[in-house]
């Protein structure tokens, strides 16, 4: 790729030339390294390179307790239950002291619209003698009653100048260009039932990963 094509594209342009197979994230880190090196004389600051430090990262494998982890959303419209609501399963333990049911060690993290709140699941010993366990969820929720709505934080935000929580140009810009074209070449939709879970195509996708987590409504 050369300079001139380089400086056409933004950041999302870039990395669905990669994701093409067009270039290369070491074509474009050496393009990048080379366009610094150009404005550093002419910036009016003292710069310092870190061609080293950035070339590293390309061979470095990625680390951290959610490398690996599959992220799935489903979103639609009059679905079984109005909810956003974000389910972090834990893998089994290597041992095992009772039966553990799917999903029942978590991190659940409810975002409205009842409350705001997080849930720590886990599975734990039955009371009694035997050896038998039962899921349980230690709760930590939000309410502030007569505190202020989502909107009215916004419109007050809006009124005294706060951007914080309003998204920037080039980011709204960056969305549109996902969206427009669906918009002007749509796909024949998956029709479903209404106050159901969706279509049933959407059953495949999360397949692998053991399925969807279905939240439960207002509690």
């Amino acid at each position: 790729m050369k300079s001139s094509e380089y400086l056409q594209h933004d950041a999302v342009g870039l990395a669905e030339l990669v994701a093409r197979g067009e270039t290369t994230a070491a074509e474009l880190l050496e393009l990048a390294l080379g366009q610094s090196a150009k404005a550093q004389p002419k910036t009016n600051a003292i710069c310092r390179m870190m061609e080293g430090e950035a070339r590293s990262q390309l061979t470095k494998q990625l680390t951290g307790p959610f490398a690996g982890v599959p992220f799935l959303i489903r979103a639609g419209k009059r679905l079984a239950v109005t909810a956003t609501e974000v389910m972090v399963r834990f893998r089994e333990p290597p041992q095992r002291l009772f039966e553990l049911p799917d999903g029942c060690n978590h991190v659940r993290f409810r975002l409205g619209p009842d409350r705001v709140a997080i849930g720590l699941g886990a599975r734990v010993k039955k009371l009694g003698e035997a050896m038998q366990g039962q899921t349980t969820e230690l709760m930590a929720y939000d309410d502030e009653r007569g505190a202020m709505t989502a909107y009215e934080r916004l419109i007050g935000d809006a009124l005294h100048g706060e951007q914080i929580l309003f998204a920037r140009q080039d980011s709204i810009e960056a969305a549109w260009r996902i969206v427009d074209g669906a918009l002007k070449n749509p796909p024949a939709p998956f029709i479903y039932e209404q106050k159901s879970w969706g279509p049933s195509q959407a059953d495949a996708l999360a397949a692998p990963m053991g399925g969807w987590f279905n939240p439960g409504g207002c509690r």
